[in-house]
């Protein structure tokens, strides 16, 4: 009988322990940190300035034209493993982005425009 209970104890710290690990997050294998250039698939331009304190800017021109012509918004960005999450609002109107850093200095992403929809786009690290 006490060899059983040592066996039941034995199990249960194990099971305790085990289930008590911290899962291990994937960091990305580079900074996100800088100006990525890119475009969506229909042609036109995106950019995003990626700051330090986890702040963003997107810029989004026309096919031809430069970021100073283009739709500026601000925002904030996170990344968890090697995903990018980034929120921007401008005037009442909101977007998002969501990217895979695929590799040293690139990302494939989606834009989502408040509820205009949504269009995918590749972006280099420059």
């Amino acid at each position: 009988m006490k060899k059983i209970k040592i066996s039941i104890v034995t199990v249960l710290a194990t099971l305790f322990f085990v289930s008590c690990k911290k899962e291990a997050r994937i960091a990305p294998s580079f900074s996100v940190v800088g100006y990525w250039k890119g475009a969506f698939a229909a042609g036109s331009g995106i950019d995003l300035l990626m700051r330090p304190d986890g702040t963003t800017r997107l810029y989004i021109e026309t096919a031809g034209a430069d970021t100073a012509a283009g739709t500026k918004a601000d925002g904030r960005y996170t990344v968890t493993d090697n995903i990018l999450k980034c929120h921007y609002e401008d005037q009442g109107e909101s977007a998002d982005v969501q990217a895979l850093l695929t590799s040293s200095g690139s990302m494939d992403g989606i834009l989502f425009l408040g509820n205009s929809g949504l269009d995918t786009f590749q972006a280099i690290k420059q």
